[in-house]
């Protein structure tokens, strides 16, 4: 059995920040929640899971662990004496604060960090793709952290797209899980990486400084790639990766992507990507830092939604889809010269078939346009991007249709369980009626019919006539009432109100609360059906916020989208 929680029991219990937590700071702040959901956002790791928490004034991550190694509480003692001893700007506050969060009676630790606001790398690249010189500077931004990093004898171990935050202030790093400082020298490693970026060689025993060289090779040279031909983009990024993957690097003779590189017309490129090529051979720590990155000439890209397909898969873990082909500028210009050529033609059909007037030439001529714009509207609609949103929004609807009918099945196994309370009680008061009507029943067939004798003018006769339609008792009596012959009005009422008097002594003893073997039976019936209630909650409970994740995942990645208006399209296609 894990030592650590789940992620719902970790996301059932930060619903109560003022409960669950003990840091000031924490207790007085709120969980971020998705707005459909209603529950709150997180975002899921290998060894964590991160919530943000704000109050009036600051915002803060909240790393909660689902597994990690028994050292956590000295790697993140030693992690945080040494960056705050670097005093360098990539790093985020952040505190280790043992036995803080109460999950389920038990408090685990987790890591406080100040939120970073930005923009994780693979999203500053995908809306950077036709900005080529964006694209060099964040190159160069990164080599200059891995040296300064390096001057410091640091390493931060998993650098890759979804640890690198592009921010106002500069480049952030975030998730310190596999960083190597000084201390930990002649230690292994606590993980190896994402393996799109890692050396394919590396394990546990390469952990020094030079770690994050490989990885900044890897970055380095599918950054000038994509600012030499931004089509590389949506051929090769699967949502794990940035260019390259793992195979790339286990048999680079074989890879479909090194060959790409060596056709582009870039010899910096060319130049990185041998370099790339010879490192995945060599000792994971022996990689070398990139030479100085590249300065942008000045050409114009087109855009990467005008050139480039689009991967269909929109999961967190995406495969590459099969390439297909990219047009070139030339080929691209040709269509676009054709479409207008096709309406001139048009007109000059009309002309010569003797139509030529003023008003024909009108028509034609808006013919002509029209069947431009309509030419130009389809290739609008078969955008890629244009694709993946609308995959993506029909995705984000299904998603939210499941989760109002799990919302609509939770409310309803909420009102059966309001409704057992309910249904208890009423058998309870059920089970006590039917007590006393039987101790009641009992005394009053005790008492004999003759007893009616008490009330003046109420003879053996009389009572003879109750005995002879089958009344013997009082029971009897209340039962058939007293409607025998000899009984007139004046008598009936007597014997009505004798009767009344009987039944308030039978009240008087009755009992007034169930037996000790009553109440526990229906008690634990009710009970077994709480607990079978509360446990087809919970399940429903879980299965709402996993929903509720992948509503707030897909959320974000349709946020992300970069779209451009059809005028934006059409300005750069004419």
């Amino acid at each position: 059995m894990s030592y650590w929680p789940s992620s719902n029991d970790y996301t059932a219990a930060i619903q109560s920040p003022q409960i669950c937590f003990r840091d000031p700071d924490l207790t007085t702040a709120s969980v971020e929640k998705n707005k459909l959901t209603r529950m709150p956002k997180v975002w899921t790791g290998n060894f964590a899971q991160v919530y943000e928490l704000r109050n009036s004034t600051k915002k803060w991550a909240v790393k909660c662990f689902t597994r990690s190694g028994s050292d956590i509480r000295l790697r993140y003692s030693e992690l945080s004496k040494a960056i705050t001893g670097s005093r360098l700007p990539y790093f985020v506050e952040f505190r280790f604060i043992d036995d803080e969060m109460l999950v389920n009676g038990k408090r685990y630790p987790i890591v406080k960090m100040q939120w970073v606001d930005g923009e994780s790398l693979d999203k500053h690249i995908e809306g950077n793709l036709y900005r080529p010189q964006v694209l060099l500077d964040t190159a160069g931004k990164l080599l200059t952290m891995v040296k300064e990093l390096e001057a410091h004898q640091l390493a931060h171990g998993d650098l890759q797209h979804g640890n690198v935050v592009i921010t106002s202030a500069g480049l952030r790093l975030v998730d310190y899980d596999g960083m190597f400082v000084p201390a930990f020298n002649g230690r292994p490693s606590a993980e190896n990486g994402l393996p799109s970026y890692q050396h394919p060689r590396r394990g546990p025993s390469d952990f020094a400084v030079g770690l994050d060289r490989f990885s900044l090779l890897v970055i380095c040279t599918g950054l000038c790639a994509l600012a030499s031909d931004p089509s590389l983009w949506y051929e090769f990024y699967t949502g794990d990766n940035l260019l390259f993957t793992s195979n790339d690097f286990k048999d680079p003779k074989s890879s479909k992507l090194f060959r790409r590189l060596s056709t582009l017309n870039d010899a910096r490129l060319r130049t990185f990507a041998d370099q790339l090529r010879m490192a995945c051979v060599q000792n994971p720590l022996f990689a070398p830092i990139p030479s100085a990155i590249p300065v942008q000439t000045g050409l114009r890209q087109t855009p990467w939604w005008v050139t480039v397909q689009t991967p269909s898969s929109t999961s967190g873990t995406r495969e590459a889809p099969a390439p297909r082909p990219t047009d070139s500028p030339r080929v691209t210009q040709f269509r676009h010269v054709g479409a207008v050529t096709l309406s001139i033609i048009g007109v000059c059909a009309l002309a010569l078939g003797g139509l030529l007037s003023i008003n024909a030439a009108l028509v034609a001529a808006l013919i002509g346009a029209l069947g431009y714009l309509m030419e130009r509207l389809g290739r609008y609609n078969a955008l890629p991007a244009l694709h993946r949103q609308r995959e993506l929004q029909a995705k984000l609807e299904q998603l939210r249709r499941d989760l109002r009918n799990e919302t609509s099945n939770k409310n309803a196994l909420e009102q059966q369980m309001f409704g057992l309370t309910q249904q208890e009680n009423q058998e309870k008061a059920q089970e006590i009626r039917r007590l006393q009507e039987a101790h009641a029943a009992g005394y009053l067939s005790r008492i004999p019919i003759s007893g009616l004798m008490n009330i003046s003018g109420i003879g053996p006769f009389v009572v003879g006539n109750f005995q002879a339609a089958g009344i013997n008792n009082a029971l009897q009596l209340k039962q058939r009432g007293p409607y025998v012959t000899g009984v007139g009005t004046k008598r009936r009422s007597q014997i009505l109100v004798m009767l009344s008097q009987w039944e308030r002594a039978a009240a008087q003893g009755s009992p007034q609360a169930l037996p000790s073997d009553t109440e526990t039976r229906i008690t634990t019936k009710y009970h077994q059906q709480r607990q079978a209630l509360a446990s087809q909650i919970g399940a429903v409970g879980r299965r709402i916020a996993a929903r509720g994740s992948h509503v707030s995942q897909a959320e974000s990645e349709l946020k992300q989208l970069h779209i451009p208006t059809f005028s934006q399209f059409l300005k750069n296609t004419f």
